[in-house]
């Protein structure tokens, strides 16, 4: 009875915790619910008397693994990730109206970070069309 109880709670700690994992929006919070699944699967081995899988998930996978995930998670800034994505339409857009300026004649497109000016493009051919689509605004980035 005992045993049915046990594996009842673990179980279901390892299901809602591995849906609260994947609906999470924060990365943080989804690693969080990862580490509380793996525990939960580890004492669903110690009740079976697996006693090494129980060692090995709590050692191996979240001792080790999982502290690698949260450490690469806090190392990757995901706020500058976000503003590239936001920025990368925009590129998109100007590139495509600067190739339909350039009248067909290819051109080759290189960006790079200018820390005065935000972003600017070097390239060969059409160079004013492509200038007049980043003076917008007072700002000139080429």
């Amino acid at each position: 009875m005992l045993d049915k109880v046990l594996f009842d709670f673990f179980a279901s700690i390892a299901v809602a915790s591995a849906a609260l994992m994947v609906t999470r929006r924060n990365v943080v919070h989804g690693a969080i619910f990862l580490i509380t699944a793996l525990l939960a699967t580890a004492g669903i081995f110690l009740q079976l008397r697996a006693e090494f899988l129980f060692i090995v998930q709590i050692i191996l996978y979240v001792g080790g693994i999982m502290v690698l995930f949260v450490f690469v998670i806090m190392l990757v800034n995901l706020d500058v990730a976000l503003q590239q994505i936001q920025f990368a339409p925009k590129v998109g857009g100007a590139l495509r109206r600067t190739s339909a300026r350039c009248s067909g004649r290819p051109h080759v497109l290189v960006f790079r970070k200018n820390a005065r000016a935000g972003f600017a493009g070097a390239y060969s051919g059409c160079r004013g069309a492509f200038a007049a689509q980043f003076r917008r605004g007072g700002k000139k980035f080429v």
